[in-house]
């Protein structure tokens, strides 16, 4: 089993952390093979390589705060058992998340979280102001990278991808120059990479980071 400490820099601010009790903008989103007709076989194996990404999104006290931390985790299921874990490491209890109404969600009024729900189907927000427009925001912009950037994400690369766009929005209001500094202060004290060494050569990874 790789160590998890030889990830990307982006990567890092995710690890070892629990995010304070607050307000959470929680959203999945879906990436290779979300629509699909099983009929045909290019989509069967598409289907293979789809993967779940999760936001969890702490948001400001403040109405214009937006959000102001983002994790990102990398699922293989649309499942309650995968969602609930996730969440679970890394939204402290007492916590109030805000979702939309699917049911990999449901469980979480019962294991101490205020959680609130928005059918999409219906509004975008609530009238009282349940939304999950902070984790679909992140998801806009990935999935922009995805199409207009990269031209597709391997599910061993996509945990990099999704921290590095996590990263970029969570340093939004910073300047170029803070940026570039904290950004080169990770890169000195990281290890070696397992993602990245000898990329140019060829080398791939034979793993994904999951959860």
């Amino acid at each position: 089993m790789p160590r998890r400490s030889l990830r990307s820099p982006a990567y890092g601010h995710k690890q070892n952390c629990v995010l304070n009790v607050g307000q959470f903008s929680v959203q999945i989103m879906r990436l290779c093979g979300s629509i699909f007709d099983a009929k045909q076989q290019w989509n069967i194996k598409k289907l293979k390589k789809r993967r779940i990404v999760l936001a969890l999104r702490q948001v400001g006290e403040k109405p214009r705060d937006g959000a102001m931390r983002s994790i990102t985790c990398i699922l293989k299921a649309e499942a309650a058992s995968e969602v609930i874990t996730a969440i679970q490491k890394y939204v402290a209890p007492g916590s109030v998340i805000h979702t939309d109404d699917g049911k990999a969600f449901s469980a979480l009024k019962d294991l101490g979280y205020s959680h609130k729900t928005v059918r999409h189907s219906v509004e975008y927000s609530t009238d009282d102001g349940v939304n999950n427009n902070q984790a679909e925001s992140l998801f806009g912009r990935l999935r922009r990278g995805e199409y207009g950037t990269y031209h597709g994400m391997r599910p061993q690369y996509l945990a990099h991808y999704a921290a590095e766009f996590a990263w970029r929005d969570d340093n939004r209001k910073k300047t170029l120059k803070t940026k570039f500094t904290e950004m080169l202060r990770c890169v000195m004290h990281s290890d070696i990479s397992l993602a990245f060494r000898g990329y140019s050569q060829g080398h791939r990874l034979s793993f994904e980071y999951l959860g």
